[in-house]
């Protein structure tokens, strides 16, 4: 599995450890469980463990589900075929606030008209995936966010090595799998990280939202 979609039992072991020192809870919130069958325009994250770089991550929208058959828009830039009945491997990700949920999946099928689709049978899951691999530090600052070239204030509320979380305006827009840029300003001067919108979720008082760098 993927660096994205799971851990070796050693460092999953030693993650536990930490956060039970901490006290924090190692077991995930049901709360976060994705809704199924997942509704038209969902977004996903793809794993191809067997393309080049396993670790890459493809964003799709749900399309339709019969069964155990998902169908997703065909993801950018991945020339897939399948030849002599080989079912390539999927790894999916159901994005959530703290933990994803992922699914082993084989690829079965390939639309190309009228839209690129693929067709995706699950074969097992979900199984809660800790999506934090870094310890988070609360650090409450204004930052810049940059998103299709308009600027959208919002609050740092705690960051990581890989990322931070971040609120705004209920008013303003952001959706996960949007690509933006944040201005951080520093004693050093301003830093600017390109960043990806990986959950969002409305709070009592704005629009909560994480970014991975």
């Amino acid at each position: 599995m993927v660096a994205a979609m799971g851990m070796s039992a050693q460092t999953s072991a030693t993650n536990g450890e930490s956060r039970r020192a901490r006290g924090i809870a190692a077991t995930p919130d049901e709360r976060e469980r994705p809704d199924w069958p997942p509704k038209a325009g969902t977004k996903i994250a793809l794993y191809l463990p067997e393309a080049p770089d396993p670790e890459h991550q493809y964003l799709v929208e749900v399309d339709d589900l019969h069964g155990s058959i998902l169908a997703v828009t065909a993801p950018s830039g991945v020339e897939a075929r399948l030849e002599h009945g080989a079912t390539p491997a999927v790894k999916i990700l159901f994005p959530s606030r703290r933990w994803g949920w992922g699914y082993d999946a084989e690829l079965t099928a390939i639309d190309r008209v009228p839209v690129a689709r693929w067709h995706l049978h699950i074969l097992r899951g979900p199984v809660p995936v800790e999506r934090r691999d870094s310890e988070r530090v609360a650090h409450r600052q204004i930052v810049m966010v940059k998103r299709a070239g308009k600027n959208l204030p919002a609050h740092m509320l705690d960051r990581s090595k890989h990322g931070m979380r971040c609120i705004t305006g209920r008013g303003n827009t952001i959706d996960i799998g949007d690509v933006v840029t944040v201005e951080i300003d520093s004693a050093a001067g301003d830093v600017v990280h390109a960043a990806e919108v990986v959950w969002r979720r409305l709070a009592l008082n704005g629009l909560e939202f994480g970014l991975a760098f």
